[in-house]
């Protein structure tokens, strides 16, 4: 018996006297084959989707532009949605939409679910678009809504 690096043990014959050695993940209880002679396993990297959708509003053909810690990661216009990996548990998403004028919303992303947020400008003459983070089961209806322009 061996340890497999996430405080847990197993032991696994694959043929008679011959053990094989296995991870298990205690948090998901993933089961994964490893090797000890190799280099050191790395921890899994778990991820989460940020999913920023706009549905038709006020200015629906006002291209609305999409960043990340100041990194333009897309562009939205009305019936589009753009989805955004993330994977640091400890750090905080500081997500953008700028248009005239630029709005940050912030938070830190749950790894237990998607993350939908609502982009949408309120009337045409509004100089920065408003996010709303929503329930996932709503943001999931209404990307469902919408054609999957960019994917």
């Amino acid at each position: 018996m061996a340890p497999t690096g996430s405080g847990a043990f197993m032991f696994v014959h694959a043929a008679p006297n011959l053990p094989m050695e296995y991870s298990l993940n205690l948090a998901t209880g993933q089961v994964s084959e490893f090797a000890p002679s190799t280099a050191p396993m790395a921890a899994p990297t778990d991820t989460t989707s940020i999913v920023i959708y706009r549905r038709p509003d006020a200015a629906p053909d006002q291209p609305v532009t999409l960043l990340v810690d100041g990194q333009v990661v897309g562009t939205l216009r009305g019936n589009e949605y753009v989805v955004i990996p993330w994977t640091d548990k400890k750090k905080e998403l500081a997500l953008s939409a700028r248009t005239a004028q630029e709005t940050t919303y912030r938070f830190h992303p749950n790894f237990l679910a998607g993350n939908y947020l609502d982009c949408r400008l309120v009337s045409a003459t509004q100089a920065a678009p408003r996010l709303r983070l929503v329930l996932a089961e709503e943001g999931a209806v209404h990307v469902a809504e919408l054609n999957p322009a960019k994917e």
